[in-house]
């Protein structure tokens, strides 16, 4: 071999190490990201468990306390149910209401 293949089989060796001490890093790098984003998603979802059963204890609490109310009192149960509709009724129809629209100015 001449002394410039020489050098220049030197210079590609040591690229090649560069880039393998580069990507042993990285992955290193991306494994301890991986790990966090592991551990973070593990935690969300523990949270997100207790959440839940939190939440269903809270509605079974509540529908409990709801029966009780209504056998108690009946003709207040039904009063306030017919007026919750009546106010959902109201909210709805002024939502799906036909809103006037201006087209050249004259009202369509």
């Amino acid at each position: 071999m001449r002394n410039g293949e020489l050098k220049n089989v030197e210079r590609v060796t040591s690229r090649i190490a560069d880039g393998v001490r580069y990507a042993t890093q990285h992955s290193a790098g991306a494994r301890r990201f991986t790990s966090k984003a592991q551990d973070a998603l593990e935690d969300g979802f523990y949270e997100t468990t207790r959440a839940l059963k939190l939440l269903k204890r809270r509605a079974e609490v509540f529908e409990d306390k709801a029966r009780h109310f209504v056998k108690r009192e009946p003709l207040k149960a039904v009063a306030a149910a017919a007026g919750i509709a009546f106010f959902a009724g109201i909210v709805i129809g002024l939502a799906k209401r036909r809103k006037p629209r201006r087209i050249f100015g004259a009202v369509v």
